[in-house]
């Protein structure tokens, strides 16, 4: 019996029904063939398609080629629009034209912005590495120069909307070129001549009726006054962030790079500068003196970062001499160790402001008496009271126990005979937010009868930044006589 099922085009059976198939069947074929055909041409009501299908052959197949032209119909009427925004009411094509109208009103890029690594120039951040060629600057824009390319100095004097400075107004460091000598000597503030087109670094804000027009030079500074249309092929750095690190003389790093921001009463010659010029790059071999600054030049460009003019100097146990920022506070710094062999207290000072861990270590220490060794920490002054926790002793007999701290400080229990007992072992007091910190620490005490192991944790709130730890006994006369004590903070 040659009657299939099945509900696609693949499942049907081209060789039947058979000749000796009942007539009857028949009917079954057909409705078999109609159900095949809504199944797999569904349309939009998923019992087939409802309007006529018109397509061609060859426009059916360019679905499968990827030819449109054989489906859609060459675009007519199109044309290129004004430099407008697009409305909810345009038509399609007046839409394209108008993206069409908006590109093309777009200046062409021919060199207008180029995309570089540059970081920073002259002491003043860039925006990504942007740099405009003149004829393509952006008004009210601050840019540094770049290349001078044949841009003239007066068309680079035209851009920046500078005119032509009286004596009297010279800036010291700045280049200038004498235009009108009237009744000023120039070579009382560094010219070699009183010659109209000289040009000179300025050493005074000079006196009389002469005038001098900027000299613009790479890593000069401006803000765009006019274009600079057909004025050249000069470049320039958008300025975006004026950030940077801006040092003073006395303050210069040697072996660090340096541009010269102001002259002041610097002789930058001295410390490895060609001349005493605005703008000029130089690598310090001094520290200078004087009221002069410049920008600090990284490999990437100027440095936004704090550096440490001094390395720091750990004097025992206070800490001085040092300028730290957010790195240096990472780092592990030890005190000095102390011997714990007389007195009744040993103290840490100095400790600084930026530290948010500090720990307390004990080797071996022993005290002449059976009071509990106690550990206080404090602000300006030792805090006595406050300190909330738990104190919990293992001993090897064994047994446990645990008390509350009494609130004098951070206690560490001995096995409550021996004097000659002693203690190794870690305190770390951890900053958890302004002067709250919190407590914990692991101190053997060993001795006879018993071995103990303190553990001990809690908090205390200071009334100030912490900035020292004092090791004593709870009855403060008992006497340290053995072993040594140190602090690490970070």
């Amino acid at each position: 019996m040659g009657l299939e099922t099945g509900s696609t085009i693949s499942s049907l059976i081209t060789s039947n029904p058979t000749s000796s198939d009942p007539v009857n069947q028949g009917d079954d074929h057909i409705r078999l063939i109609k159900s095949v055909l809504q199944a797999q041409f569904p349309g939009s009501t998923s019992t087939g398609f409802n309007t006529a299908i018109t397509a061609t052959e060859a426009e059916l197949n360019s679905l499968h080629t990827g030819d449109i032209t054989k489906i859609l119909p060459v675009v007519s009427g199109y044309v290129i629009g004004a430099n407008s925004p697009i409305l909810v009411t345009d038509t399609l094509l007046g839409a394209l034209g108008k993206v069409q109208g908006q590109i093309n009103a777009r200046s062409a890029i021919t060199g207008n912005e180029i995309v570089t690594n540059v970081q920073s120039v002259n002491g003043l951040k860039v925006s990504s590495g942007v740099i405009d060629t003149v004829g393509y600057l952006t008004l009210s824009q601050s840019y540094t120069i770049q290349t001078l390319g044949t841009t003239s100095n007066a068309q680079w004097n035209t851009i920046a909307g500078t005119t032509n400075v009286a004596a009297g107004s010279f800036v010291p460091g700045r280049t200038y070129v004498i235009v009108s000598p009237g009744t000023t000597d120039f070579t009382l503030i560094g010219a070699a001549n009183n010659t109209i087109g000289t040009s000179f670094v300025a050493l005074g804000a000079g006196s009389g009726s002469g005038t001098a027009l900027q000299t613009y030079l790479v890593g000069s500074t401006f803000t765009c006054a006019n274009i600079g249309t057909a004025m050249g092929t000069g470049t320039a750095f958008r300025i975006t962030n004026t950030t940077a690190q801006l040092v003073t003389s006395g303050a210069f790093i040697v072996t660090a790079t340096y541009i010269i921001q102001s002259i002041g009463t610097t002789d930058f010659t001295l410390i490895g500068a060609a001349s005493n010029t605005i703008g000029l790059s130089f690598v310090a071999t001094g520290v200078g003196a004087g009221t002069g600054k410049a920008y600090r030049v990284n490999s990437l460009g100027l440095s936004g970062s704090v550096v440490l003019p001094v390395a720091p100097t750990i004097i025992s146990p206070t800490i001085s001499g040092a300028v730290m920022n957010t790195m240096a506070s990472s780092v592990l710094t030890s005190g000095t160790a102390q011997s714990s062999t007389s007195g009744t207290s040993i103290n840490f000072t100095g400790i600084p402001s930026w530290a948010n861990r500090v720990t307390v270590m004990f080797n071996g220490v022993s005290t002449s008496g059976t009071s509990f060794i106690q550990v206080q920490v404090g602000a300006g002054s030792v805090t006595t009271s406050g300190y909330v926790g738990i104190l919990g002793v293992l001993v090897n007999s064994p047994s446990y126990g645990a008390t509350t701290l009494p609130g004098t400080g951070v206690q560490i229990e001995n096995n409550g005979t021996a004097i000659t007992s002693s203690r190794q072992g870690n305190l770390v007091f951890t900053n958890l937010s302004g002067n709250l910190w919190t407590f914990t620490g692991i101190i053997n005490d060993v001795g006879s009868p018993y071995n103990y192991i303190n553990m001990v944790a809690g908090s205390i709130s200071l009334a100030g930044v912490l900035d020292r730890v004092r090791i004593t006994t709870v009855n403060g006369t008992d006497t340290f006589d053995a072993g040594s004590i140190n602090i690490m903070y970070e």
